[in-house]
């Protein structure tokens, strides 16, 4: 089961996750465009490839990230038609990002390391009086939060070109997946 999203997508939401941490400094054109990294887990078709010498194509089921955030049951019961299992499952958590609140950076980071850490927990928070705990945490919350700038549409465009010669990403940038289907479906045979 090979989960698959736009390539582009794809690495402006690995950027996303990475600056949020705090791993990344650089602008996100500058660091898409020469960090061969984030181009290469969108490579789909290099990664598919190695898999398809131990699985023939019927046995490959590819899923769409977009239509599952769309509609998660659905596609969680084509799953469980593909693995040959009966019944109904859905998560009571299929709807959870646990990206969406990465977008925070740099002091903010440290904030919450620091008041989460183990030392802080056992030998600050135990002797320190409540307002001077509540006013490093003001001190260290006031950080203003960076905000994650857009890819541009020249940059797009390169990344659009570089990918579109890997077969898989290729042609998920020019037909859609929709829903999910075994690989031979994709590819036509």
């Amino acid at each position: 089961i090979y989960m698959v999203r736009h390539p582009v997508s794809r690495m402006i939401s690995h950027y996303t996750h990475v600056w949020g941490d705090g791993r990344e400094t650089r602008d996100i054109d500058t660091a898409l465009s020469e960090d061969p990294l984030y181009e290469h887990f969108s490579r789909y078709g290099e990664q598919i490839d190695r898999w398809r010498e131990y699985y023939s194509d019927d046995q490959i089921l590819l899923v769409s990230f977009e239509e599952f955030t769309k509609t998660p049951s659905v596609t969680l019961r084509v799953v469980r038609q593909f693995l040959g299992l009966e019944g109904e499952y859905a998560p009571s958590n299929v709807h959870r990002n646990s990206g969406k609140d990465r977008h925070v950076f740099g002091q903010r980071s440290l904030a919450r390391a620091i008041i989460k850490s183990p030392l802080y927990l056992r030998y600050i928070k135990p002797v320190a009086p409540s307002h001077l705990r509540e006013a490093l945490k003001r001190r260290l919350s006031r950080a203003p939060k960076p905000q994650l700038q857009s890819l541009s549409p020249a940059v797009e465009r390169v990344l659009t070109e570089r990918l579109g010669g890997d077969w898989l990403a290729g042609n998920l940038m020019t037909q859609r997946l929709t829903g999910s289907m075994t690989l031979r479906e994709f590819k036509g045979g």
